[in-house]
């Protein structure tokens, strides 16, 4: 059975407050902030010191069994601290931390992001004056002041640029709809899990919202491996995506002959708008680092004799 332990503090510790501000409080949307963690000591303080600096009603962190003190981190927080074993995937985490969430809505949050001050504050705002079923938020990654990161950084800035039709995910949702659906599903989706997600959600036709608010990602780990690291994992995680929804298929592999087209788009780009060579060939190393790994593992993963499977 997992343990739970939930962090307290002491009543006269709390300012006083008035009748009105408790008035106030009791019709306000109460939310949860929903954290599955592993391994993230380096970034877990900042995370929750953003949430916890913001007065949120109750954030939950499911720990898969970390190694490298990141439990201990979240033990010094108020936080609702879920021990899991780490042998289920990432949905299956969230899956539990769900069932001992509160809020009327649930915000996802990774263990390397963080929101920046006002965010929660806002978000009541907005969701008490309407009632939605999913909200879409933006996504600012942080990768340092290096010569790379700054390619990066930009590099993205240029796809999403070009790509302005493509799949943006909500952040938060009501956590009656959640249920609706059954949650995440479990399984090996990897990087698609959120995908799987909405593609449930969206067919209850939700009411959905769309906000300028963002939630940062530290990504100062930054490097050529791990972009083709990740590109294998998407290709992987594709693969029982399209399993999942057959109907997929076509519209997800259609960008993948014209892959490395884009790579070269986006680092030309890159140039144009910094007159930087360096930058440029940085952006592009890293760019192809991911369509590489994405290709490698499309082909070992077996995707190519599924493709031929479903013609």
């Amino acid at each position: 059975m997992d343990k739970v332990s939930i962090g307290t503090r002491l009543i006269d510790e709390q300012p006083f407050r008035s009748s009105a501000i408790l008035l106030s409080e009791e019709f306000s949307v109460r939310i949860s902030y929903l954290i599955a963690v592993r391994n993230k000591a380096r970034t877990m303080r900042r995370c929750l010191e953003s949430l916890l600096g913001e007065g949120v009603d109750q954030v939950v962190v499911v720990d898969g069994n970390s190694t490298d003190g990141t439990s201990g981190i979240i033990d010094a927080f108020p936080v609702v601290h879920i021990y899991d074993d780490g042998k289920g995937d990432i949905s299956a985490a969230r899956n539990k931390g769900l069932k001992v969430c509160t809020g009327e809505y649930i915000v996802i949050i990774d263990g390397d992001q963080w929101v920046p001050k006002g965010f929660n504050a806002e978000l009541k705002k907005i969701l008490k004056i309407g009632k939605y079923d999913a909200v879409f938020c933006q996504e600012f990654f942080w990768v340092g002041s290096s010569d790379r990161a700054e390619a990066y950084r930009i590099a993205r800035t240029e796809a999403e640029n070009l790509k302005s039709g493509s799949i943006y995910l909500p952040r938060a949702y009501r956590r009656s709809i959640l249920f609706d659906v059954g949650g995440w599903g479990e399984g090996p989706l990897c990087q698609l899990e959120d995908h799987d997600l909405w593609n449930r959600v969206s067919k209850l036709k939700p009411r959905v919202l769309r906000l300028r608010l963002t939630i940062c990602s530290d990504a100062t780990d930054l490097s050529g491996l791990r972009e083709f690291r990740r590109g294998r994992v998407n290709a992987f995680s594709l693969l029982y995506y399209v399993k999942r929804y057959p109907s997929e298929w076509r519209r997800l592999l259609r960008i993948a002959p014209v892959g490395w087209v884009l790579d070269l788009i986006i680092a030309l780009r890159v140039f144009l708008r910094t007159r930087n060579p360096k930058i440029a060939v940085l952006a592009l190393a890293l760019r192809m680092a991911g369509s590489i790994g994405w290709l490698v593992g499309l082909f070992s993963s077996g995707i190519s004799k599924e493709m031929a499977r479903q013609k």
